[in-house]
């Protein structure tokens, strides 16, 4: 839910009240980022407990750490901090990550998700109930973990997930297809709460807080759609119709794989005109293994450029020994780095994609580029990065120069 909607209210203050009303010799434990947050739920929650006629025993003193006349109680504490003797029936995590800042620290994410699993995990009892309310700054971040879990797991924990975005949208979050989601029934573009913000203000909100910070707190959707490094204002569609290309390779990240939780296999088919503008012609990407990807690789009629990783060789030297012009290509830096270099080198050039292909280089739910590096998949994106950077060396230094060819025709 977006902020200013009553979820933290709704359910860590009222709800774990309420649960204790009625199982008042059951035990509830919340937990967010750090003690003064959790302080004031604690004592919102013993209010409207109070105020339910529930009876609180004479020995509790605490703010943080009640009990009921039942011998059930509350018990909050920081991400982080000790909870050892405690056990939960309900335990609520609301907003364990600060803020942006926290959530883009990899060594913050891999401790929360440390503590997650090794306490906070082991503190629940029989048939426990485990509530998370999360702003998905960043797509590894807790929640983020818990449903790529979700997807790999023998035995699914079968989250329900309850999906409100402040503005309806068309395209909505995939979840695992063990989770049970809950969503509005609202046409695309309404707002979720209009007697608190309606349309206008939330575009107004969206205007202010720019792309990535509104996807984050207002739509669930850690990275934007205009994405991180690469952003669609930067690309176009287009034909090449009678422009003449120079320099059209195929770029491969290569992979052997059927699974689809490894990476996959990309490519990317482009080529430059006489003033560097790109063109991108075609792309893919799948699971295969090696006697599949030669055949996906294969039908294309031009010099195919391969990362120099090991997969990479054995492909190179398949299509080499069927008479393809296969070489392979030295990288450097980790991806993200090279998408940042490649991003550079067109700054003042055009990207222009052919229809056909770009839905999938830009938006395709599993590889689009516009998601990187927070995306589920980063093999399109670096098989992309692979061929900017090809084109955008001089002419004089590139080899695919010598084996490439003009392209005076539309393609399809």
């Amino acid at each position: 839910m977006p902020p200013r909607h009553g979820k933290s209210l709704t359910a860590t203050q009222l709800f774990s009240a309420y649960y204790l009303y009625r199982n008042p010799s059951k035990n509830v434990g919340i937990v967010g980022y750090n003690a003064d947050f959790v302080s004031d739920h604690s004592e919102e929650a013993r209010r409207f407990f109070r105020r339910s006629d529930g009876s609180i025993s004479k020995s509790t003193k605490a703010k943080t750490d009640w009990k009921t006349d039942k011998n059930g109680g509350f018990f909050g504490t920081s991400v982080g901090g000790s909870i050892t003797g405690k056990g939960f029936d309900l335990a609520i995590i609301d907003d364990p990550i600060k803020g942006i800042e926290d959530a883009f620290s990899r060594t913050k994410r891999e401790s929360l998700r440390e503590w997650f699993s090794s306490d906070f995990y082991t503190r629940l009892e029989p048939n426990a109930s485990v509530i998370v309310i999360h702003t998905r700054w960043h797509r590894k971040d807790l929640a983020g973990t818990l449903l790529q879990q979700e997807r790999e797991a023998d035995r699914p924990e079968g989250w329900r997930i309850v999906s409100f975005p402040a503005l309806k949208e068309e395209n909505e979050i995939d979840y695992p297809d063990g989770c049970n989601v809950v969503r509005t029934d609202r046409e695309a573009g309404e707002a979720l709460c209009p007697e608190r913000y309606d349309v206008e203000d939330l575009k107004q909100i969206k205007g202010t807080q720019g792309a990535y910070k509104w996807n984050a707190l207002y739509q669930q959707r850690p990275a934007p759609e205009s994405g991180n490094i690469w952003k669609e204002d930067l690309f176009g569609m287009r034909k090449p119709d009678s422009v003449e290309l120079v320099d059209t390779g195929l770029h491969v990240d290569a992979a052997y794989t059927e699974n689809e939780q490894n990476s996959a296999s990309a490519w990317v088919k482009a080529a430059k005109d006489r003033s560097g503008n790109v063109y991108v012609l075609d792309v893919g990407f799948d699971w295969l293994e090696l006697p599949e990807l030669l055949q996906s690789i294969s039908r294309y009629d031009c010099p195919i450029m391969i990362e120099n990783k090991a997969s990479g060789k054995s492909l190179v030297q398949a299509l080499t020994r069927n008479g393809l012009p296969a070489e392979e290509v030295d990288v450097q830096g980790d991806k993200v780095a090279r998408a940042k270099i490649a991003k550079m080198s067109v700054n003042d050039k055009n990207i222009f994609v052919h229809p056909d292909c770009y839905s999938t280089l830009l938006l395709d739910k599993k590889q689009g580029i516009l998601e990187f590096p927070n995306g589920q998949h980063d093999d399109l994106a670096d098989a992309f990065s692979q061929a900017i950077e090809h084109l955008s060396e001089d002419e004089e230094n590139s080899k695919q120069t010598k084996g490439g060819f003009k392209m005076n025709r539309p393609f399809f």
